[in-house]
């Protein structure tokens, strides 16, 4: 028994020794997260991420090790205010330290950018509990000079050009309409000034859909509309073009719906109109483009799936009959190596693998050469780890 308790203290004694070695590197003085992406498949070479928490669990530095070109660490630091909100963001600077207090990075960071004086970024905060920015100041002293991202909070308003919106909206038969423009005060509207005093608008509705977004040019406004019906589908979405010319098969994109909720076709600007099926299980089983659907013989897209839901098989048919005309474009296979005995697998180029690694995951697939009689194999070989 004494034997038994001493290699016990042994193996801890050990265990917690490595542990020690393996930490000596970072801060001991605060939490932190050590993140090691390897490079190669001996662990040899890796990347290092270490990420610094204070007492309050915030993330305020992270150090790059060793990715400099001179092998020296990057170094970034995060600061908050006293409501605990971010503040300043500043550049990274370069250091052979493993962790730079907060006084002496920014001490150092403006002799590594030119001896600028605000080498961060800054957001200032709304006085409300909303915790909403209304300013965003970028890194650099010349940005700070008022040059910042002003962001207002707004409604719309009939009696304002540019905070008005019209009142789109999606018939029972799936048909645009148009309803006027929106009572003042029934939209939440962010006005958003960058740098260059450039002006956008984004006008979100009661159930958190955005329904317009505006762009200024001077007094001249580029709207685009986000159309939903009543169960909250995107049905519309009208260029800006569509204000000056309505004309939905060339400014709209459009989108309509089964009773579950599942695209079944959908146009793009300027192109033909897409059809979609599904099966019980929601899955995608048939799709004609307007190219296929110019075909004298109805031609179709197929999906086949197995009993995980997985795609087994694509290619196309005719008229949704998948025993009809069938050309088959893609085939994948899953779990196992049992596809050596198809086809065009020549063994000796696809070794057999009884690890049951590949158990789960892709392990071949077959691809047609578009035009051609000709395709293209592929198998995929895992290891232990995936």
């Amino acid at each position: 028994m004494k034997r038994k308790n001493c290699m016990k203290r042994k193996y801890m004694f050990m265990a917690l020794l490595c542990y020690a070695l393996t930490t000596a590197a970072q801060d001991a003085s605060h939490n932190y997260v050590r993140t090691r992406s390897m490079l190669d498949e001996m662990g040899g070479k890796y990347l290092d991420k270490v990420e610094y928490f204070d007492g309050l669990g915030r993330p305020f530095q992270t150090v790059l090790k060793k990715v400099t070109a001179s092998n020296s660490n990057l170094v970034t630091l995060q600061e908050y205010d006293v409501a605990g909100r971010a503040v300043n963001s500043w550049l990274p600077i370069v250091s052979s330290a493993e962790y730079v207090a907060p006084a002496a990075f920014k001490s150092s960071a403006p002799s590594n950018y030119g001896n600028d004086s605000r080498p961060y970024g800054q957001p200032v905060y709304e006085a409300s509990p909303l915790n909403r920015t209304v300013k965003e100041y970028g890194p650099g002293a010349a940005w700070h000079g008022g040059h910042s991202v002003n962001t207002d909070y707004l409604a719309n308003s009939t009696a304002n050009a540019q905070l008005n919106c019209i009142n789109y909206g999606v018939s029972s038969a799936g048909a645009l309409t148009s309803n006027g423009s929106y009572a003042s005060g029934q939209l939440s509207v962010v006005k958003t000034t960058d740098e260059d005093l450039n002006v956008s608008y984004t006008f979100t509705d009661k159930m958190g859909h955005v329904v317009l977004s505006r762009q200024m040019k001077g007094s001249e406004t580029h709207d685009t509309y986000y159309v939903y019906d009543d169960k909250s589908n995107l049905c519309f979405v009208l260029q800006p073009m569509y204000q000056s010319l309505a004309n939905l098969d060339l400014y709209a994109f459009q989108y309509k719906y089964d009773g579950r909720n599942r695209c079944i076709w959908k146009k793009l600007p300027g192109a033909g109109y897409m059809e979609m099926v599904y099966d019980n299980a929601d899955r995608l089983v048939f799709s004609q483009d307007g190219n296929q659907r110019a075909l004298t013989s109805g031609n179709w897209t197929y999906y086949k799936y197995d009993g995980l839901n997985r795609l087994t098989e694509q290619g196309t048919c005719t008229n949704k009959v998948t025993t009809s005309g069938t050309n088959v474009l893609v085939q994948h296979f899953y779990d196992s190596y049992a596809f050596r005995s198809q086809a065009g697998f020549n063994n000796s180029n696809f070794p057999d693998d009884a690890s049951g690694n590949g158990k789960g995951a892709l392990t071949a697939s077959v691809a047609t050469v578009l035009g051609s009689s000709n395709k293209i194999y592929t198998a995929y070989y895992y290891d232990i780890k995936g």
